[in-house]
């Protein structure tokens, strides 16, 4: 411990000699170079010429030269809603001479529970222990109020597939446990309201999963007897997915 703050005196008196924003760029470096780092890439594609599809010329006056890349207004919408299934991949522990809680990478969900990032950034399943995927974490843009993020922790024994040549990886995130609401004497004219001991009601069902926690609700209730319960029908109250609350982006 008596190390650390004579280590620490010292490099606040290289900052108060070269100054916040020296070492400001200085810490900023250090990041990058612990941070994973990505594959290059030979095949980047053949750039688009005058005439390709995609080169337009427009009438005698304007002319788009290189590749076209005018976009309709409406693709702010859409990728409004598209950036909800990204999420950053974040670090549970202290790692390569990162903190917990430090961002590692990022990636995107390809189907309910199916997350993609790069190999350099999971290279493998045991690595998925460091790390969570923590969704709506960028700021909001009017800075205030904060944006709530909420973390999915991976389970890669139910499925993950690496590719190191092409640098991928997909591991399916575990699904979030459902909230339902019981009975209290406050929910008499049947309002679903908060109360001590009780958690607000169940969102983001599959209309599979809404049904069965009707049906359970109906036994916690006890306007069903408990051994008339089938276990067969709330097999999939085992939460919600990630891509059921953010949406997600399938592949062609």
């Amino acid at each position: 411990m008596a190390g650390q703050t004579e280590i620490k005196k010292q490099l606040k008196s290289l900052m108060k000699e070269y100054g916040l924003a020296l070492t400001n760029e200085a810490r900023d470096e250090l990041l990058d170079d612990l941070l994973p780092k990505s594959v290059n890439f030979t095949n980047q594609g053949e750039k688009c010429s005058l005439g390709q599809e995609g080169c337009v010329a427009l009438a005698d006056m304007e002319a788009v030269w290189g590749q076209n890349n005018l976009l309709a207004a409406h693709f702010l919408t859409e990728g409004a809603a598209v950036q909800k299934a990204v999420a950053m991949v974040t670090l549970k522990v202290p790692y390569s001479g990162l903190p917990a809680g430090n961002g590692w990478g990022s990636g995107f969900l390809i189907s309910n529970s199916l997350f993609m990032t790069n190999n350099h950034v999971i290279p493998n399943k045991e690595f998925c222990n460091n790390i969570n995927m923590q969704f709506m974490y960028q700021d909001n843009f009017t800075t205030s109020p904060a944006i709530q993020s909420e973390f999915f922790e991976t389970n890669e024994n139910a499925f993950f597939h690496t590719n190191a040549s092409l640098d991928y990886t997909i591991v399916r995130l575990h699904r979030k446990p459902y909230k339902v609401i019981l009975p209290t004497k406050d929910n008499i004219a049947g309002e679903e309201v908060m109360s001590p001991g009780y958690i607000a009601k169940f969102d983001f069902a599959e209309s599979e999963q809404i049904a069965g926690l009707e049906y359970l609700k109906n036994f916690i209730s006890k306007k069903e007897p408990i051994t008339a319960l089938d276990p067969s029908k709330i097999q999939l109250l085992l939460g919600y997915t990630a891509g059921s609350k953010y949406g997600f982006i399938p592949l062609r």
